[in-house]
């Protein structure tokens, strides 16, 4: 986790408020303490047999009901109910909604009724927005986990390129990060050689919603051998020849072969198991002694037996 995060001022004060140890990494103490609520949500409740279960439990246990609005009449017609009935706060819905760059809002129920859940949360699934809904979702269970101002209105999850994100944002897609990929719940899958075809199964089988992107990058941090995500593309010009034959591109035990017969449109893309850290500078030597270049490394290494206990490394590298 950044160190940047971890000397948050907003950070350590949000541990001091939910009771925790002061420390000098207060981002892994977070962790624990939403790994412990967790497990304790699922002692209370038994096992649950997908990450889909499990997000709906978390809901409940955490008070809010999760609403997917898939076009604008469905979102305009949870903003009328709620207006209607004296939840004034939904007011500007659809008005925050339409900014490109907020996914999901969670407001708080000023007049529950007495069987209600006392948060609603709004995950806009509407054009492009629908490929991060189940992050979405996951994000504002993150935020729920670690609420400790009850009086606290809403909360809203925003996605902009361009603007940094708060101290609390980032946390609180690391929480996202953790449980929407739940170790304790896919690790029967985690069994193999890590391969793209194999994450995508894992996907299929215990969270259809996420996406395939979202997928690899986790599926990779949690796998029981450290591996790296490559991608790279040819090196030269457009105008160069076409050319033939195989490349063989070996890290120790492991070796890993692309058919080249002509230049790919697209970038090549591999998930790659390594031994140890200082193997990636030989395996990048190996590519452009290959003739490739552009490369992209994410290198995911499982530090600790729980997955709290250090938090994954998972920084893209460009070369």
């Amino acid at each position: 986790m950044s160190p940047k995060l971890n000397s948050s001022i907003s950070i350590h004060r949000l541990a001091a408020d939910l009771g925790l140890r002061p420390t000098e990494n207060p981002v892994q103490v977070i962790l624990a303490y939403c790994h412990r609520s967790v497990k304790k949500f699922l002692a209370e409740h038994g096992h649950c047999a997908g990450l889909g279960e499990l997000l709906n439990l978390l809901a409940s246990k955490l008070g809010t009901r999760i609403i997917e609005t898939n076009d604008s009449d469905q979102l305009r017609k949870v903003q009328h109910d709620y207006v209607n009935r004296g939840e004034k706060i939904f007011a500007t819905l659809e008005q925050e909604l339409a900014d490109d760059d907020c996914y999901g809002i969670t407001f708080r129920l000023q007049n529950p009724e007495l069987w209600e859940l006392h948060h609603v949360s709004i995950i806009d699934c509407r054009g492009q927005k629908r490929y991060r809904r189940y992050h979405t979702k996951w994000h504002e269970i993150g935020h729920l986990l670690i609420l400790t101002d009850q009086t606290r209105l809403a909360f809203r999850r925003t996605h902009d390129l361009y603007q940094p994100k708060s101290a609390e944002e980032s946390l609180v897609d690391a929480i996202a990060g953790e449980f929407s990929f739940y170790r304790s719940i896919i690790a029967p899958a985690l069994t193999g050689q890590i391969s793209f075809e194999k994450i995508e199964q894992i996907r299929a089988t215990y969270c259809p919603e996420a996406s395939v992107y979202s997928a690899i990058l986790n599926v990779s941090k949690l796998w029981p051998t450290p591996c790296i995500w490559v991608e790279a593309r040819l090196a030269g010009r457009k105008s160069d020849p076409p050319r033939h034959g195989f490349i063989n591109l070996g890290m120790g035990a492991y070796c890993m072969g692309w058919h080249v017969r002509k230049r790919p449109p697209r970038s090549v893309k591999a998930v790659v198991l390594v031994n140890e850290y200082h193997a990636i500078p030989e395996f990048t030597a190996s590519l452009h002694k290959n003739g490739l270049t552009f490369i992209t490394i994410a290198h995911p290494f499982v530090e600790g037996e729980h997955p709290h206990e250090v938090h994954t490394v998972h920084d893209p590298i460009e070369l």
